[in-house]
């Protein structure tokens, strides 16, 4: 099984649990999963915040995880 591994940048827990729990039943009856990365090295929390460092969130996930 093929694991795509995501880091979460967003303004709170409803948005991190709602996007964790779409990924889970987008991948049912896939070969595939996602899997969060506790460890994602940028924390958004407000949305002034997310707003402010959404290019270097993307560079990271990029660079991090070799998404484009």
């Amino acid at each position: 099984m093929k694991i795509i591994r995501y880091g979460f940048f967003g303004e709170d827990d409803a948005q991190r649990l709602f996007l964790h729990h779409y990924l889970v039943a987008l991948a049912v009856g896939q070969n595939w999963r996602f899997e969060v990365d506790a460890n994602f090295p940028l924390v958004g929390g407000t949305k002034s915040r997310v707003k402010a460092q959404f290019d270097e969130a993307c560079d990271t996930g990029i660079s991090s995880f070799r998404h484009d």
